[in-house]
């Protein structure tokens, strides 16, 4: 498929992808020497969608209503990430969360 017909795929099959993302798959499935199935698209596209993986969360945004205004560069990091990892640091050594897909950061683990 050409862009073009990556982008008719991805808006009629409503699979909230960008073309980059609608090229990657292709690409990979290029490496493998054959397409997608139907299911394997779909998860892909479901696996990588705003629900999972936090696509609006984690870019910039600058907000304002009548009173407030607030600038994120990453708000998943700013306000989630940061009271979560305030929590854990207050914990100390009843810390008792236990994370299955450990995130590292520069100087180390989490903790």
């Amino acid at each position: 498929m050409d862009d073009a017909a990556l982008e008719r795929l991805r808006l009629e099959g409503q699979l909230y992808l960008s073309l980059v993302e609608m090229q990657t798959i292709q690409a990979h499935f290029r490496s493998l020497g054959r397409d997608p199935s139907d299911v394997e698209l779909e998860t892909i596209a479901q696996t990588w969608s705003e629900h999972c993986s936090h696509k609006t969360l984690t870019g910039r945004i600058h907000y304002r209503d009548g009173q407030t205004e607030r600038r994120f560069e990453n708000m998943l990091r700013e306000t989630i990430f940061a009271a979560t990892e305030k929590i854990r640091r207050d914990a100390g050594d009843d810390d008792w969360c236990v994370s299955v897909f450990p995130r590292q950061r520069r100087g180390g683990p989490l903790r």
